[in-house]
């Protein structure tokens, strides 16, 4: 199994073995931290020769057996040294019977019992050393004639890595502590690992790092590896929730579900059985209980939480008075703040739980069945009248019925609904392995996944919604719960399942029910998000009879999004979406609004440019406690980004990017849109080398997802940052490309990457084909009319003109801007005004629209683009292109002939006009760039 995590950890210990002085490290973690499997990866991994011993508990009683394990393994001394002489001598004699390969058993004359053996790896008789050294003189005598005889010449270093050293001997704890502080020249590091060492530990010298618990994206991804290629998400994410960080609970837990409990379908037994490490892990935080603060925590460990009041109810039922001996003015409510206070337990208002899951279920394992059933009993006539939820959970243990498995599970619902997810997904199994039959609580399960799905808990909300499915119901159930697992399908992967929607409409269509045009309305949303609007179309069929008029409102707003995709310019007969993507929505309105609605409305707005309204809608949807669950608020803000990248306020821009990655959560970051907004983030802070990385990634993820709009994005982003920095071969090739992948969107204002390729085509002296793509642009105006295709065409005219006429067009393409308008595309415009302000000599006014740019570029919050006007950054067409700039259309066809070797008759002959007409036009040219002769035009063209 791949090492997960600890990489750090890894890194210090290959450190310890590469570097140039020899030296020890002590790695310090709880049972069960992966302390093993990190030596073990570090000894795979070692740049140099490295041995892998364990110390043994069961020696622990045998004076120096620790330090006759570690240099057992130790072959290059020379025993036959006249410096391991006296070492030798100390050594008793020893009569190795073999055990298997390598090992055998040593008799020792002091601190062994009668017939007591040890079972180690068979040493060099000179190095198998035992507990005849009673003075301390003479125990560190041996340990410095040990080091020197390791000082003999090795051939390679060697790295000794020591497991569990602090279940050592004492003495042989003493003499490696020694030993570690004169390793300097021995070519020997010690790497040794403990759960703990007491501060008057010999080994408490040892540099040390601590191994904390795994984040919650390595215990998530240990669990998914561990339960292997066909294990459940859901089942990976409870067994990551349930191990506190610890991969040695995560790994044996996951060994020990049978295969339908890893693939999802078998119900789980929780609290999990524990590992044999949490006997170890126990005996460190309940080594200080006494015999009734176990009793508590064993009446608390019974459920994920418990009211408090119940609990010290419950547990006074059970002994109503203590007995003479047991007397004291020390309550169990005393009892519980000491265990509050020494971190065993956490209190949120009345309710309490155990802290460390596994604590907690190594003490409910630890409790007989029938004492459990006894005190299940108790705790639920304690809860009775005082929480519900936790009376059904207690009941569950004693009694059955269906009634009883649906109110677990409606407890299951309140939990998820709270945010409590270990007590709600605690509620679902054990409603699981009650239920006779999962068809009848489906649409209780069908809640639950949902709960799950609007708090972003997607591998739970799979595994539920697939509980749902096993048995349907109704053809309005199917559809329900069909509709329920394609919205978590792609919200986890963002791919939209459409043969699973065909298959669904094609199955229950013919019924005419409401369920199946919600279903299509959900398909056309999901398809409009990835701008695939022919598809989105085909889904928004007809349905008025079926639709409620809240599902229909909902229909009426994805075809208002499409259409805002679209370009579509809103007509007269409105449909309520159009209206309010046209106008404001009165505030009583957008209150009565379902979260989806506004998410909708927000973006459509955001797509008709409409930028203020939309940021309104979108704080709108964060801002209200009825709204904001995780699904929706990472909508909400993720939206807002791209509405303040889209209006070109890159300053907001950025801090709604920056809130936006504080809270999203992990089960939509690895998807194609999401990893985009991050590497924009990183670009626009000046991240360039991350930023492009992650742009790669997330190109590789768009061909997983099949996404060509975010890879478009990503294309026309990195062209437009090659364009800045006037780099213009790799802006061209991007922009092409960007341009042929985004040629799929009817709406060039969608992607709004052909302004910049027209500006690398003029800047590259091809004219022709930015002209080509303006006049796309002005035919898009004319069937998509859109405030940023009006702004681009204006400028589009500008760069393609002589700069005779450029001029003028500049200046009229700046009075359309007010300031509501893109400032960053304001500055552009104002960037390419200096540029022909230059080129035709008008210094002065050049500079000052250079600093107009430099102050819009600012507004806006572009560093890339202020930095280029600030550092003189504004360039000239290539060579040829700046006498290029001041020709008709009809003199730069005739110039092209000239470039490339054509007569004069051979230029008339090819476009099809008279010599004199080319001789005429040729005079007007060598006037206009200053050429004095074919051959210097040609000079100044190249």
């Amino acid at each position: 199994m791949k090492l997960i995590g600890r990489r750090d950890e890894l890194e210090r210990i290959v450190h310890v073995a590469s570097a140039p002085r020899e030296g020890a490290l002590l790695i310090l973690g709880e049972p069960g931290s992966g302390k093993s499997w990190l030596l073990e990866q570090a000894q795979a991994g070692s740049p140099v020769r490295s041995i892998l011993t364990r110390a043994l508990p069961t020696e622990k009683s045998w004076r120096l057996s620790g330090l006759a394990r570690v240099f057992a393994f130790v072959s290059e001394v020379d025993v036959t040294s006249p410096r391991t002489a006296s070492w030798r001598d100390r050594a008793p004699q020893t009569t190795p019977a073999p055990l298997g390969a390598g090992y055998g058993t040593h008799q020792f004359d002091d601190g062994v019992p009668d017939g007591g053996t040890l079972r180690a790896i068979t040493a060099p008789p000179a190095l198998t050393v035992a507990g005849d050294i009673r003075d301390g003189s003479d125990r560190f005598a041996a340990a410095r004639e040990l080091l020197s005889a390791l000082r003999t010449p090795m051939t390679d270093p060697l790295l000794l890595l020591i497991d569990d050293i602090d279940q050592m001997d004492e003495e042989s704890q003493l003499l490696l502590g020694y030993m570690a502080e004169g390793l300097a020249g021995t070519g020997v590091r010690i790497v040794a690992a403990a759960t703990s060492i007491a501060p008057s530990s010999p080994l408490a010298a040892f540099r040390r790092i601590g191994l904390g618990s795994l984040s919650t994206s390595e215990s998530r991804a240990l669990a998914a590896v561990a339960l292997g290629s066909d294990g459940d998400p859901g089942v990976a994410r409870i067994l990551a929730d349930t191990s506190a960080g610890s991969p040695a609970t995560i790994v044996r837990a996951a060994q020990a579900l049978s295969s339908g409990q890893r693939q999802g379908r078998e119900p789980l037994t929780l609290p999990l059985r524990p590992p044999e490490s949490s006997d170890r892990l126990a005996a460190q935080r309940l080594g200080h209980a006494d015999a009734r603060e176990l009793r508590l925590l064993e009446y608390v460990s019974l459920a994920a939480c418990a009211h408090t009041a119940a609990l010290l109810d419950a547990i006074g039922m059970s002994d109503p008075g203590q007995s003479a001996g047991e007397a004291s003015s020390i309550t169990d409510a005393d009892r519980l703040d000491d265990l509050e206070y020494a971190g065993l337990v956490i209190r949120h208002g009345h309710s309490v739980r155990i802290a460390d899951p596994r604590v907690r279920s190594w003490l409910y394992w630890n409790m007989g069945p029938g004492a459990r059933r006894e005190r299940h009993r108790l705790m639920a006539a304690a809860h009775h009248g005082v929480d519900a939820r936790m009376e059904h959970w207690h009941q569950s243990f004693a009694e059955y019925s269906r009634e009883l498995v649906d109110a677990v599970l409606a407890a299951a619902n309140q939990c998820a609904t709270s945010s409590d997810r270990a007590a709600a997904v605690e509620f679902a199994e054990r409603a699981l392995r009650l239920a006779a039959s999962a068809a009848d609580h489906q649409v209780r399960l069908r809640e639950l996944a949902t709960t799950f799905l609007v708090h972003s808990d997607l591998g739970l909300a799979a595994r539920y919604a697939r509980w749902a499915a096993t048995e349907t119901g109704s053809p309005q159930a199917a559809v329900d719960v069909a509709t329920l697992r394609i919205a978590i399908e792609y919200a986890r992967t963002h791919v939209v399942p459409t043969h699973d929607i065909d298959a669904v409409v094609g199955l229950y269509s013919a019924n005419g029910m409401a369920e199946v045009a919600n279903l299509m309305s959900l398909a056309a949303a999901c398809h409009a998000e990835r701008w695939e609007t022919e598809e989105a179309r085909r889904q928004l069929v007809p349905g008025e009879a079926q639709l409620t008029q809240s599902d229909r409102a909902v229909r009426d707003g994805v075809s208002g999004l499409v259409d805002a995709l679209e370009g579509v310019p809103i007509g007269a007969a409105q449909s309520p979406s159009e209206v309010a993507s046209a106008g404001d929505v009165p505030a009583a309105a957008l209150a009565e609004m379902p979260v989806h609605s506004l998410l909708l409305l927000g973006t459509t707005l955001s797509y008709r440019e409409h930028y203020a309204r939309a940021r309104h809608i979108f704080a709108l949807v964060t801002t209200q406690p009825t709204m904001n669950t995780p699904l929706w608020l990472e909508l909400a803000r993720y939206h807002l980004a791209v509405n303040e990248i889209r209006s070109g306020r890159y300053h907001s821009a950025r801090l709604a990017v920056e809130e936006w990655m504080a809270s999203a959560p992990p089960a939509t970051a690895r998807t194609s849109s999401r990893m985009y907004l991050r590497a924009w983030y990183l670009q626009s802070t000046g991240n360039s080398a991350e930023a492009n990385a992650l742009f790669a990634e997330c190109m590789d993820r768009t061909l997983a997802e099949r996404t060509p709009a975010v890879a478009a994005n990503i294309l026309a982003t990195q062209g437009g940052a090659a364009l800045a920095a006037n780099d213009f071969s790799e802006a061209t090739r991007l922009l092409e490309l960007a341009e042929v992948i985004g040629g799929r969107f009817a709406n060039p204002a969608l992607l709004r990457s052909s302004i910049d390729l027209i500006e690398v085509y003029v800047s590259t002296n091809r004219l022709r084909e930015a002209r080509g793509v303006l006049a796309g642009l002005e035919v898009a105006q004319t069937s998509s009319p859109s405030r940023w295709l009006t702004l681009a065409v204006a400028r589009g005219r500008g760069l393609t003109a002589a700069d005779d006429r450029s001029l003028a067009l500049y200046q009229r393409a700046l009075e359309l801007y007010t300031s509501e308008d893109s400032p960053f595309e304001r500055g552009r415009t104002l960037t390419n005004l200096a540029a022909a302000q230059a080129r035709l000599g008008f210094v002065r006014e050049s500079e000052k629209s250079l600093a107009a740019a430099h102050n819009a570029f600012g507004n806006a919050g572009s560093s890339s683009w202020a930095h280029r006007v600030r550092h003189g950054g504004i360039t000239d067409p290539e060579p040829g292109t700046a006498a290029a700039g001041i020709l008709t259309e009809e003199e730069q066809l005739i110039v092209e002939k000239v470039r490339e070797g054509y007569r004069n008759k051979e230029i008339a002959a090819e476009l099809y006009i008279s010599l004199r007409t080319v001789e005429l036009r040729l005079t007007h040219i060598y006037r206009k760039v200053g050429a004095r002769s074919r051959s210097h035009l040609a000079a100044l063209l190249n």
